[in-house]
């Protein structure tokens, strides 16, 4: 090898870049004339004179490319010195040794012999150089194959978060994280992935050859396809050649499973879309009568299962409803009878979330194209004295603006409609584990719960839209009535799952106490195996930026995690979700009690009970203000009202109902009615919906939900440190308190004299 140590390289920069540059050049030379000796190869028919000097050359290409590499790691890159080196010395001349052995149809003729070995001994040479070459690299820049990979994603989050963030990973990153890797070990991380694609590409090959009978052996390639995927966690190309292995075995869902994997990367496989396309399309033309014929076993009900959930998938992925409702039938039917271990359970969750982040992904591009189309129809318009923009469509243009609307909300409806089947999908792939009150189950499906809580605005959208439908008496299609049963059903077992005494000590419980060493809050944001399996994918990176990752570190130091600590991790994951839940008016299946700690299931006498309490509640509240306002009435006519508190101080105030318009736009106005003990304020919780909604953003409406969110959380818990209730003059809307009628409304008008007083 003509390997030289950076080390060893001059200090000065000049010559190390003249160095480099020659190299570069030298290269180039050598492959110009490695494809004249090729040439002359495929020309002749005595080719063993030329082989030689062919082999010569690649020898001395690799020596210099190698040399590049390890000399300047930066500049190799720029210039695909890898790429190049593998397509050149190895890939080429592997692939002209197995296309003769494609065509040579008999294995025991001479030439077959003869281009066999030659086979295994260029893989044999690839193996030995790649992995002395991923050795040295890793020698030489300190790089742990097991730790690398987080080290550099999570200093990416460091790098996301503010100095002033409270985020758990920012905060107990070590300083070293904090600050950044180098750019040259990330570099190094990515030379040492692709170099572990090209081992794994090897070892595919060689089995290819093997002379086996029955199945074959692809541990060694899955091996170094996983190491590669993870060193560097956010390029996907290892995912897209696990998909293409997972091709060679016939395992249909790990083909979908990794080609979704590597779309789900920030840098995604270049071929993992092309793949999966193919893939469907030779997957719609299959019949699946040999599969489904054996489901009375379970492992043959387990294999109808798959093929229905991607025959759902193979609907989706082609954004084609027509055939959805059926295919949705079939197999949510068949998931209710259906055993499934946590990792096929993981697989399918995983699928799933893709599909519903791509149609969010798609809808917000759709959406900023409309407005991008807005905004330059009104830049191109004339306008007037007054500076308005004048627009004058011909009776063709209202038509055609007419239309693109027409088409536009189909477009949204069809979306809706398909990640209304996507989420029916994954709450019924979590209900099983719910029903049965089974830990492992949570082991497969926990990655469901943090997606959907990190979305659940989009999910909330959805379901009050079919409720809203209902209510209207509209016609509902199959797809929207399925997903609010699936979604309905899941939350009611939820809600009987969080009932049993899931955080008891006592050996009835059927699932792990939570250790007391450690609150629930703080559980939550501990990472577990199935963080570490899914770092790097897009749909969840807000939820790992959200983990407190020094405490999974420990991992890499001989402390294994144990999976009964995982367990509880996940269960505190679980009751965060359910208040996430409880917090939402929408679905009304349980609430929580934050006196008690305990979720109430919302059964129809329950909430019958709820509303006579309230009734009862409004009604006091009502005869309260008719008094007020009486005493008010004699003080105005000089008439001192007796006190029947015995010189205690009475409140009289006035209680008004503030909608997200005045929360944002008229805030100060708020604080000065609180300030001066005058008006209660009550905040409904359809408001905190809305609020919680505006915070993200940048235009002034979030940055104004985002200053009534803090005032409101401020407010909010002096209210609960208080003794006395008229010591603060706003509180949240209670759980299930409503409004019998419109009339009921006027007693919470503040009208304009109090607004005037209060503004002044």
């Amino acid at each position: 090898s003509l390997w030289i140590n950076a080390s060893m390289m001059s200090t000065n920069a000049n010559e190390d870049w003249e160095r480099i540059k020659d190299l570069l050049d030298e290269a180039s030379d050598l492959e110009k004339e490695l494809k004249k000796q090729d040439y002359q190869r495929r020309q002749l028919k005595n080719v063993s004179e030329i082989e030689q000097e062919t082999e010569f050359i690649r020898n001395c290409l690799k020596d210099v490319y190698e040399d590049i590499i390890l000399s300047d790691l930066q500049n190799a890159i720029e210039h695909g010195i890898e790429e190049r080196l593998w397509r050149h010395v190895f890939y080429s001349y592997i692939e002209e040794l197995r296309i003769r052995l494609r065509k040579n149809k008999q294995p025991q003729s001479h030439e077959y012999q003869m281009a066999y070995l030659e086979l295994n001994r260029y893989l044999d040479m690839g193996t030995g150089f790649y992995h002395t070459l991923v050795n040295t690299i890793k020698i030489n820049e300190g790089i742990s194959l097991d730790t690398i990979g987080i080290d550099l994603l999570l200093s990416t989050f460091a790098s996301s978060t503010s100095p002033t963030s409270s985020s758990p990973s920012h905060k107990r990153l070590s300083p070293k994280t904090r600050t950044g890797y180098s750019s040259r070990k990330q570099l190094a991380a990515e030379c040492i992935q692709r170099c572990l694609i090209y081992l794994g590409d090897l070892a595919r090959y060689r089995e290819c050859i093997a002379d086996v009978e029955g199945n074959k052996k692809w541990e060694f390639a899955k091996r170094f396809y996983l190491t590669a995927a993870r060193v560097f966690l956010t390029n996907g190309k290892a995912q897209g050649q696990l998909a293409v292995l997972a091709a060679y075995s016939e395992n249909n869902l790990d083909i979908v499973y990794w080609d979704t994997f590597s779309l789900a990367t920030k840098q995604p496989s270049l071929i993992a879309e092309d793949n999966l396309k193919n893939f469907y399309t030779q997957f719609a033309i299959r019949s699946p009568e040999m599969v489904l014929s054996d489901s009375e076993t379970t492992e043959g009900n387990n294999i109808k299962l798959i093929w229905q959930f991607l025959s759902v998938h193979l609907c989706l992925f082609n954004q084609d409803a027509s055939s959805l409702s059926k295919c949705l039938n079939e197999l949510l039917e068949t998931i209710e009878t259906s055993i499934l271990s946590p990792s096929t359970v993981t697989k399918l969750v995983f699928i799933i979330i893709y599909t519903i982040w791509d149609f969010r992904r798609q809808s917000l591009r759709s959406n900023s194209a409309k407005r991008s189309s807005r905004e330059s129809k009104y830049l191109t318009s004339p306008t007037n004295r007054e500076g308005r923009y004048v627009t004058k469509p011909t009776s063709k243009e209202g038509n055609s603006a007419s239309s693109t609307s027409a088409n536009a909300s189909n477009t949204d409806g069809h979306i809706r409609t398909l990640q209304q089947a996507a989420f029916a999908v994954g709450f019924a792939l979590c209900l099983r584990a719910v029903e049965n009150l089974d830990t492992k189950g949570l082991r497969g499906s926990i990655i469901w719960y943090d997606y959907i809580q990190s979305i659940m605005e989009g999910l909330v959208q959805s379901y009050a839209h079919v409720k809203a439908e209902r209510e209207k008496g509209s016609t509902e299609d199959d797809v929207a009535q399925m997903f609010i049963t699936t979604v309905t059903s899941f939350l009611k077992s939820l809600a009987t799952f969080l009932a049993r005494p899931l955080l008891s000590s006592t050996s009835q419980s059927p699932l792990p106490p939570l250790s007391s060493r450690d609150s629930k809050t703080l559980l939550t944001k501990r990472p577990i195996t199935e963080d570490i399996e899914f770092l790097g994918t897009v749909p969840l990176r807000s939820v790992h930026e959200g983990l407190d990752w020094s405490v999974y570190l420990g991992t890499y130091n001989g402390e294994e995690s144990k999976s009964e600590e995982e367990d509880e991790v996940r269960i505190a994951r679980v009751l965060g979700f359910a208040r996430r839940v409880a917090e939402i008016k929408t679905f009304e299946i349980f609430t929580y009690n934050e006196q008690t700690g305990m979720f109430i299931f919302l059964d129809e006498e329950t909430k019958k009970r709820e509303r006579q309490r309230l009734m009862k509640i409004m009604a006091e509240q009502r005869l309260r203000e008719q008094v007020t306002s009486l005493e008010a009435g004699l003080t105005k006519l000089g008439i001192q009202p007796a006190s029947p508190h015995n010189g205690v101080v009475t409140y009289t105030k006035k209680t008004c109902l503030v909608d997200v318009g005045v929360l944002i736009g008229r805030l100060t106005t708020v604080k000065k009615w609180i300030a001066n003990d005058r008006i209660e304020v009550i905040v409904p919780l359809d408001a905190i919906d809305v609020l919680d909604v505006l915070k993200k953003g940048s235009d002034a409406k979030n940055v104004h939900a985002r200053d009534a969110i803090r005032y409101l959380d401020t407010q909010l818990q002096k209210r609960q440190l208080s003794s006395l209730d008229h010591e603060h003059f706003i509180r949240a809307q209670n759980v299930n308190e409503k409004l019998t009628s419109w009339d009921e409304a006027d007693e919470y008008l503040v009208d304009r004299r109090w607004y005037d007083e209060e503004a002044e």
